[in-house]
């Protein structure tokens, strides 16, 4: 479970990054992280902490808050059935 949320967290990082045109650095200064945790993250070496993870929400509008959330159920899901399968 924990890599099907580093993988869906990842997507969601670079995609809001290339949505508000940010660069890597900008996103990092942003979640008060370092160029290198910031990159690590996007290449899947890491996950957010959980403070890091606040802060990422923090900069988002509440419904998109609830979409990422809403969006990572259907995988918990077919993960679930996969394992008991």
């Amino acid at each position: 479970m924990r890599d099907l949320l580093k993988h869906y967290l990842r997507g969601i990082a670079i995609l809001f990054r290339h949505r508000k045109n940010l660069t890597q650095e900008q996103l990092a200064a942003m979640l008060h992280i370092s160029v290198r945790s910031y990159s690590d993250l996007e290449c899947g070496k890491y996950c957010f902490s959980a403070v890091t993870l606040i802060i990422f929400l923090a900069l988002l509008p509440d419904e998109e808050i609830l979409h990422i959330i809403c969006g990572f159920q259907p995988l918990v899901a077919e993960s679930e059935k996969k394992e008991v399968a």
